[in-house]
């Protein structure tokens, strides 16, 4: 029995049918972790680099977090996402020591 015949809706539809507030915040968070974790890092890279300014904390934590476990999965998810490089990312987001740290974290040169 698959999952589309025992509930017409995702696990993401059935817990934003029946959560408000933090905790659907939170769930929908452990259920997009938990059904692909190296798209979920690198939305929260994308995240953490679009729009004004750089949110360096989120960044810094996530390459730092992942660089010996699984960024390259991460940075294949990335390219596939957002049809551009992890690495392209940072050199138009970020400068200096900075990139070169984030750079080197990724495996790739300044």
């Amino acid at each position: 029995m698959t999952l589309a015949q025992i509930s017409k809706y995702s696990i993401e539809q059935s817990v934003k049918r029946e959560m408000r507030g933090d905790l659907l915040k939170g769930m929908k968070t452990v259920v997009r972790f938990a059904t692909d974790s190296d798209m979920y890092f690198a939305k929260l890279l994308y995240k953490s680099m679009k729009g004004l300014g750089t949110d360096d904390r989120k960044l810094i934590r996530t390459i730092v977090t992942r660089c010996e476990y699984d960024l390259a999965d991460v940075k294949d998810a990335f390219h596939r996402e957002y049809k551009s490089t992890l690495g392209k990312w940072i050199k138009s987001e970020c400068s200096g020591d900075y990139k070169a740290g984030l750079l080197l974290l990724i495996g790739e040169s300044v």
